[in-house]
């Protein structure tokens, strides 16, 4: 009788940790799927068509570039500028800690009548101050005239060029509140080699610094065979997805001029305590 209530109690743990399963795979799907949409057309400006439009545009720039490529549409401030919202916006969900290194923010603000440009990590350095107003410039005409979709999916042709253009030491940062400047930094190969050699050095260091201090101890043989014993447990891996990451490095990079080259890049501390890049325009 016993025996009987304890199988049936096992049954019923067996069921909810089943159902359990099943609910946290569900909701971890929508999770994801909820991640990787970059479109949010909350104030109901694109047709669907234009919709699935910048919908492929974006993954598409994603995939490419390794950054977020997010549009957002909204009707209600709620009381914030819109440098504030898309600051807010970027945090909330997750997008300034997530596995991409950067990304771009384009947010048609209906309540402030504004366009307003976020930027984060690498897409900052890349995004100066020129490259933002050039990018509003392309825009403005089409999103003042009502033609929503039109304007952002010129705004991210543009910004994809800027990309390709690369990166180089001319590339900064400016805080807005202290002045300090933070410039983009990459490994020469001959920097790159002098490091290889000192590590190397180093390491090599080490390991004659070990050898020599055991050389001296009298060696001691173990009996393998006699106190060892060898048990063999089969592991499968499985790879399940890969990112790649890629960045541009100009060999001859451009002369800085407005919308083109170097320069600088305005940053400013959100309230959630993340840099971010951008700027905006009133329309």
């Amino acid at each position: 009788m016993v025996k009987g209530k304890t199988l049936r109690f096992q049954k019923k743990i067996l069921v909810i940790m089943a159902v359990s399963l099943v609910l946290l795979l569900l909701f971890f799907q929508w999770q994801v799927s909820a991640a990787e949409n970059q479109v949010f057309d909350d104030a109901g400006l694109f047709a669907s068509a234009e919709r699935q439009m910048l919908e492929t545009q974006t993954d598409a720039l994603r995939s490419e570039h390794g950054m977020n490529f997010l549009v957002l549409t909204i009707e209600d401030a709620e009381g914030m500028s819109s440098e504030e919202y898309a600051d807010s916006y970027y945090e909330d969900h997750g997008y300034a800690d997530d596995r991409y290194h950067g990304g771009i923010l384009i947010l048609v603000d209906m309540d402030n009548r504004e366009i307003y440009i976020c930027t984060d990590r690498d897409m900052i350095y890349y995004m100066t101050d020129d490259h933002v107003e050039s990018v509003l410039d392309t825009g403005y005409e089409y999103i003042s005239d009502g033609e929503y979709a039109q304007g952002v999916r010129k705004m991210l042709d543009q910004v994809d060029g800027i990309i390709d253009q690369g990166l180089d030491e001319s590339h900064y940062m400016i805080d807005r509140d202290t002045g300090k400047i933070v410039h983009y930094r990459s490994l020469t190969g001959m920097e790159i080699l002098i490091s290889l050699v000192i590590s190397l050095a180093v390491a090599g260091a080490a390991c004659m610094s070990v050898y020599l201090r055991y050389s001296r101890v009298h060696r001691y043989e173990y009996a393998v065979e006699q106190n060892t014993q060898m048990k063999f447990r089969r592991r499968d891996e499985h790879l399940i997805n890969q990112f790649v990451t890629r960045r541009r490095i100009p060999k001859n990079p451009p002369p800085s001029s407005h919308g083109t080259g170097g320069g600088g890049s305005t940053v400013h501390r959100s309230a959630g305590g993340h840099t971010f890049g951008g700027g905006g325009r009133k329309f």
